[in-house]
């Protein structure tokens, strides 16, 4: 049985979560709705004697009204839930959302999270931050950020961006595991500059713009991507490929836009902060700025 930890804050997050959850229809999965009540930091008591007795008479209340409302949002997702036939177990957590929502996956060995992002423009969220930024860059375990509601009723169509390295089959062997059947149709985009294509593979500084190496890279990629069609189609009967020479950001959202996919699908290695300053991530690119909703995979056996 697989462990899936459903994030919500509210009643619209738990919709964006819940229409996730339903559409990619996991196998075999025991989903546990979270809610995490954040500590109270009365900065007011500092401020005057009058705003400090103020606050501690209201104090008791502020925070019975806050565990009320969690409670309320977990059995509002739980019912809606079971209403479908899934059944879901609840978890109140009280902490900072983003260690605890960590501690707690870490320690229920859980195998994925949903949640859903917080409604921030692009500079919005370079500047200050959110909490499904910092979880795809603290999370150690697979982990789905719903953007925009899923279409009811209908299949998803997803983009899965793989350059084919070691550490990318491994996370096709957990999407492979984690078994989603929601899915109608995957297109798999594999992005290359020439450049890059031939130091990676040891072949030196080769005339690049010649047509024949150009056809042999595209040729070499095309094999790479019908070789994983045929693993992949236990998780999707149609599957696409798209070998784009171009950076991967730019042609993975030329590919997500040009199919009006749902959902990308991709591999992250959980670069540090410094790590993105100085050589940039593609999945924390996909989660902080794009409007995609993004399924960071990350295999489980190096949690």
């Amino acid at each position: 049985m697989k462990k899936v930890v459903l994030a919500v804050r509210d009643s619209d997050d738990s919709e964006l979560v819940l229409s996730l959850v339903r559409a990619l229809r996991l196998a075999d999965a025991a989903p546990t709705v979270v809610h995490i009540v954040e500590p109270a930091h009365p900065a007011a008591l500092s401020l005057s004697p009058e705003a400090a007795f103020g606050l501690a008479e209201e104090l008791d209340e502020i925070l019975e009204a806050v565990e009320a409302h969690g409670k309320a949002v977990l059995e509002s997702a739980k019912s809606r839930l079971s209403s479908e036939g899934i059944e879901a177990s609840t978890a109140l957590l009280h902490g900072h959302p983003v260690e605890e929502l960590v501690r707690y996956c870490t320690e229920e060995d859980v195998d994925l999270i949903l949640m859903g992002s917080e409604k921030k423009g692009p500079v919005a969220a370079a500047l200050f931050g959110s909490m499904s930024r910092a979880m795809a860059q603290h999370a150690r375990r697979s982990l789905a950020i719903a953007k925009q509601p899923m279409k009811e009723g209908k299949a998803i169509h997803a983009v899965l961006a793989t350059d084919h390295s070691e550490y990318m089959e491994r996370c096709v062997e957990e999407l492979i595991r984690l078994a989603p059947h929601g899915i109608n149709r995957l297109d798999l985009v594999t992005a290359f500059t020439a450049e890059s294509y031939l130091q990676e593979h040891a072949l030196g500084r080769m005339p690049v713009m010649s047509d024949d190496v150009l056809d042999r890279i595209f040729a070499d990629l095309e094999k790479k991507n019908d070789a994983l069609k045929s693993r992949l189609h236990s998780i999707a009967p149609v599957i696409h490929s798209h070998v784009v020479r171009d950076h991967a950001i730019p042609a993975i959202k030329k590919v997500m836009q040009e199919t009006e996919a749902d959902l990308l699908i991709l591999g992250a290695h959980g670069h540090s902060a410094i790590e993105r300053l100085l050589m940039g991530s593609v999945s924390h690119h996909m989660v902080a700025v794009e409007p995609f909703s993004v399924w960071i995979l990350r295999p489980k056996s190096q949690a």
